[in-house]
């Protein structure tokens, strides 16, 4: 009985550690991975800043650094805070694995990605959306 009862709080202490693998983890919803995201960015925390972005999105941002490694630093992340309280943004759309967040009166919003369970933010849509929004204003 003492074994199963280990096992049990092993198990349980694993799946806390995983984090964004469990409901209430720090990626299971667009809002939670967003204010991961700024606290990353506040703490000049590169890594966690990376983790809350979708696939593609990472890997352009890795590339970004290997090209130039002070483009992404701790140092540039706590030189830009993003100015966010939670509520300032809510999801205006959700359907299947995608999302996007607005702050209220915003005609672009952030777009985020279900992968793995886990929603990131999709940074290379999000800037596809605002290049076509900039450009429907010109017209």
């Amino acid at each position: 009985m003492k074994k199963a009862i280990a096992g049990i709080l092993v198990l349980s202490l694993a799946l806390v550690l995983v984090g964004g693998c469990i409901p209430g983890g720090k990626y299971s919803s667009p809002e939670k991975t967003l204010e991961t995201f700024v606290n990353a960015q506040k703490d000049g925390n590169v890594k966690a800043y990376l983790d809350c972005l979708a696939k593609e999105s990472k890997e352009w941002f890795e590339a970004m650094i290997k090209m130039s490694p002070d483009a992404l630093s701790s140092e540039s992340l706590k030189e830009q805070p993003i100015e966010y309280e939670p509520g300032d943004m809510k999801v205006t759309e959700k359907s299947g694995d995608r999302a996007v967040m607005k702050a209220e009166g915003q005609p672009m919003g952030l777009i985020f990605k279900k992968e793995g369970g886990n929603w990131k933010i999709d940074i290379l849509e999000t800037m596809q959306q605002m290049f076509e929004g900039m450009g429907e204003l010109e017209q």
